[in-house]
């Protein structure tokens, strides 16, 4: 009679235990791959090797009201462009720092003025500690031919 109690007990128990895990949404966190994307604070940008970047507040590459920015850091140097979904895309350069780009300076091309080349602005740190890293290949096409054309502005930068 003892075993039959002890049995039903651990079934009850593992039931519980299941319920536990389904209701506090562990079973999601269990399930994700290693290859999912990954909070930014595990890799500073300022460690990462040169190259090019996606970073999105988001883990879905292309979210409406995310906020995403792609960018290609050569040494401590950043120049990239920064988007909203939906919304206009903004290039801008700036210096890796931990998990911030600091010293930033945006492109502003004032409405109707046709110097396509624009103004150069600072503005304030772009904190990345709170977007995911994902994948380059996941940026949509325009976003890396935006890139693209960011890196050019700066680099005719007079």
């Amino acid at each position: 009679m003892k075993k039959n109690l002890i049995k039903g007990t651990g079934i009850v128990s593992f039931g519980v235990v299941a319920i536990g895990i389904l209701a506090t949404n562990w079973l999601p966190v269990f399930a994700q791959s290693s290859s999912a994307p990954t909070k930014q604070t595990k890799q500073a940008i300022s460690s990462l090797p040169n190259g090019n970047y996606f970073y999105g507040s988001s883990r879905l590459p292309y979210k409406s009201g995310g906020d995403y920015v792609i960018f290609r850091k050569t040494g401590g140097t950043i120049t990239g462009m920064k988007y909203p979904v939906p919304g206009e895309p903004t290039c801008f350069k700036g210096t890796a720092s931990r998990t911030t780009i600091t010293n930033v300076t945006v492109q502003y091309v004032p409405l109707g003025e046709s110097n396509a080349q624009g103004n150069f602005v600072p503005r304030n740190p772009l904190n990345l500690s709170s977007y995911y890293k994902l994948k380059f290949d996941q940026a949509p096409n325009f976003a890396k031919k935006g890139l693209q054309g960011c890196v050019q502005v700066f680099a005719n930068k007079k």
